[in-house]
């Protein structure tokens, strides 16, 4: 799983009993939670807009070659598809919450921020796969509806091949 393997249970300082963050993997903390209306919660999912919360200058090239400097003011919300227009450039409050041991972490942010960059320079193709509906607490359920398509079966067999791989070598 990407979130051990990056280090991310060792970030969380969340304070609350691992029973209650998910055990070890603390994946279930509150460091890793965005409280966000529906219709963003699905863009956030598909990798259509990020939280950027590196400080830096960015420039933009206006008309007649004139270039405008514009200092970053802390978490700023940055779409990459069109349609979040009322979000676009916002910053993210996250001064307001006091403890900094219950903020979403930097690290998340920046690693978000490089997916939605990955994914949409790519471009355009299939629907994005939910890995959280189809395996839940990291195991194959085969009785959801997700396997039924094909790309649900096309992704079963990969899933099979990857996981069952070392068996297979071993034999």
């Amino acid at each position: 799983m990407q979130w051990n393997n990056k280090g991310y249970p060792s970030l969380v300082t969340d304070p609350a009993p691992l029973s209650e963050v998910g055990g070890s993997p603390k994946i279930d903390s509150i460091q890793n939670v965005l409280l966000l209306r529906s219709d963003l919660h699905d863009a956030w999912d598909s990798y259509r807009f990020a939280v950027n919360h590196e400080v830096c200058d960015f420039s933009l090239l206006a008309p007649r070659h004139l270039t405008m400097n514009f200092p970053q003011r802390g978490y700023v919300i940055i779409p990459f598809t069109a349609g979040y227009d009322d979000i676009a450039g916002k910053v993210f409050k996250l001064d307001r919450i006091q403890d900094r041991k219950h903020c979403p972490l930097d690290e998340l942010f920046r690693d978000h921020f490089l997916q939605c960059v990955l994914k949409n320079m790519k471009g355009a193709e299939g629907p994005t796969w939910d890995h959280e509906d189809a395996f839940g607490d990291r195991l194959v359920d085969l009785s959801r509806d997700v396997w039924a398509s094909e790309s649900g079966k096309a992704h079963l067999g990969f899933e099979l091949r990857h996981r069952l791989y070392g068996l297979e070598v071993a034999q």
